[in-house]
This record gives structure tokens, sequence and C-alpha cells, in this order.
């Protein structure tokens, strides 16, 4: 595929970028397209693993009262029922 950009400033940037970088101009773009794509994937990343803690805290049941991990994960008797009290 081929790229033809007609915008003359963003001619006059990828030229600064690829003077400072050292890089061709072709490669100075491909740099700054893989950096974003990054980027963004990041930050869609970041965006569902919030909406997973979202979830997760609605779900949570508030007792009042502290939860003992180590009584939680180490009792005889199963999780649900140290949690609601039984």
């Amino acid at each position: 595929m081929a790229l033809n950009i007609e915008d003359p400033v963003v001619h006059d940037r990828v030229k600064r970028l690829a003077e400072l970088t050292g890089e061709s101009p072709a490669q100075a773009v491909a740099t700054s397209v893989e950096e974003r794509l990054v980027r963004l994937r990041q930050e869609d990343l970041a965006v569902r693993l919030l909406a997973i803690g979202k979830r997760a805290a609605e779900r949570m049941r508030d007792t009042g009262k502290p939860v003992d991990h180590g009584e939680l994960l180490y009792y005889e008797r199963d999780a649900s029922s140290v949690l609601d009290g039984s």
C-alpha cells in the first residue's frame, strides 16, 4: 500500500522527526505508528480491566465487618458460610 501525504505540515514534522532520530522518514513514520498502536492497546486494556474491577466490586457484599483472609482461605467450612456469618 502506497501512502501519499499531501499535507505540508505533516511532511515538515516527519522530516524533523527523522532528523532528530536519525531514521529515514519512512522508518520514523513506521516507528511512530507502531508506538501509537501500542499505546492505544494499553489504554484499551486499562479500560477493560477497570470495567472488570467495577463489575466485580458491584458483586461484593459489604457485611460491615472486616474479612479475616486467613479464616476465609483456611477455615474448615466453605468460604460462603464464613462470608454470610453462618
